[in-house]
Formats: structure tokens, C-alpha cells, sequence
């Protein structure tokens, strides 16, 4: 659920007005669906996970470079 942050797609618990009204019966059912679905639960990625801008990369071999040199 969007109010508690522990499920991936909110919509994998299904509606119960009572959970509106209950946030502790809302918290239960949540970890209730955990535990019989740990698939479900939403995951946090932290530090590096080789995405985005690295900088810039060192000059590997230049091929045309090396048989320009010879001509």
C-alpha cells in the first residue's frame, strides 16, 4: 500500500474499507500478504547499481590511429 511503502503494486492487496478506517488491521493484512508472497514486497536498490553517467573512459587502442602513425 501507498501508506505503508511495503508493497511494490498496491493493488496486489485487495480492497477492504475496514483497512480505511483501521490502520493497524491495514498493517496486519500488508504483512499478512508478505509472508504468504514475499514477491510482493516493495524493494529498495541502494548505492551503485551500474547505472547512469560513469565519466568519461580511457582512450583504449586506436587502431587508425597506429596505421596512420606507420604511413
Amino acid at each position: 500500500m501507498r501508506a505503508t511503502g511495503k508493497l511494490a503494486d498496491p493493488t496486489d492487496l485487495p480492497f477492504n474499507a475496514e483497512h480505511l478506517e483501521d490502520p493497524d488491521a491495514l498493517a496486519a493484512a500488508v504483512d499478512a500478504l508478505i509472508e504468504a508472497k514475499p514477491h510482493l514486497k516493495a524493494r529498495r536498490f541502494v548505492g551503485d547499481v551500474g547505472q547512469g553517467g560513469r565519466g568519461s573512459a580511457e582512450a583504449g587502442v586506436n587502431l587508425l590511429g597506429m596505421l596512420n602513425a606507420r604511413a
